[in-house]
């Protein structure tokens, strides 16, 4: 019998949440998704300051994505928002993660334990256990500091760097494992600064990709966003990804398609 094809992808929630259900429709795939754990904001970054748990947003969505239930039913449970009273902006999904991860001290059991109830075939990890913030430096000498703030700006000036904090975060022994037994490693769409680099920049990742002779492939974002990537080409998404891991992409994936 052939041994299923080793994909591990890289990424945070949206686009990476497109790429695995997709991923999941191919035959004789054992994939492991390695999450970015950089939110700051809303519920995830709530839950993450009040219960010292790692944010559960992106996880959450690796998860629904690679349930087998039918998707539009896993969404609107879980992903239903409270409109006021305790709960208010929480999602379902967030709260069960993060109840979970609260009450054993393990958030990798609580994105397993999900993931069985879902009928997930496949793995999500963490990138890291740390609780890491990220931090960016700008072309007029500002530093914002963490995912939301981040995304929150609109300004004129550029990011030029990114790092994370605090220093001994270090990739986690499963996503360390799932990328050097991987077969293929891809990168998914997704934001370039809050939500792939931090899973790039997180120490022992960078290695890890230099040292594994998998091919790296990256899904090149369809759009750019205003105070990130503003006038970025294939080519600006690619140089940053490859200034991070230290080594060359194998293959790139692009839509070459004209947006309505």
């Amino acid at each position: 019998m052939t041994e299923p094809l080793k994909v591990a992808t890289i990424g945070g929630g949206t686009g990476h949440y497109a790429l695995l259900r997709a991923l999941k429709l191919m035959p004789s795939v054992d994939i492991k998704a390695v999450v970015s754990v950089a939110d700051s904001g809303g519920s995830s970054g709530e839950l993450r300051d009040t219960h010292g748990v790692l944010p559960p947003g992106d996880l959450l969505k690796a998860v629904l994505a690679l349930s087998e239930m039918d998707p539009d039913f896993v969404r609107e449970f879980l992903l239903h928002r409270f409109e006021d009273g305790k709960f208010q902006d929480h999602t379902i999904g967030n709260l069960l993660i993060a109840s979970h991860a609260s009450h054993t001290g393990n958030m990798l059991s609580a994105v397993r334990t999900l993931s069985a109830m879902l009928c997930v075939q496949h793995t999500v990890l963490p990138v890291t256990f740390a609780r890491m913030k990220i931090n960016a430096h700008y072309s007029d000498g500002t530093t914002r500091k963490g995912e939301a703030a981040i995304d929150a700006y609109h300004g004129e000036a550029m990011i030029e760097s990114l790092s994370i904090e605090p220093s001994t975060a270090y990739v986690c022994a499963p996503a360390k494992e799932a990328l050097m037994e991987a077969d293929v490693i891809v990168i998914a769409p997704g934001s370039l600064y809050t939500s792939l680099l931090p899973v790039m920049k997180v120490p022992g990742v960078a290695d890890l990709l230099q040292q594994s002779r998998a091919p790296k492939v990256f899904v090149c974002n369809t759009m750019t966003q205003n105070g990130d990537t503003r006038g970025y080409c294939v080519h600006d998404f690619i140089r940053e990804i490859e200034k991070a891991i230290g080594c060359p992409l194998d293959r790139i994936l692009v839509d070459s398609s004209t947006p309505d």
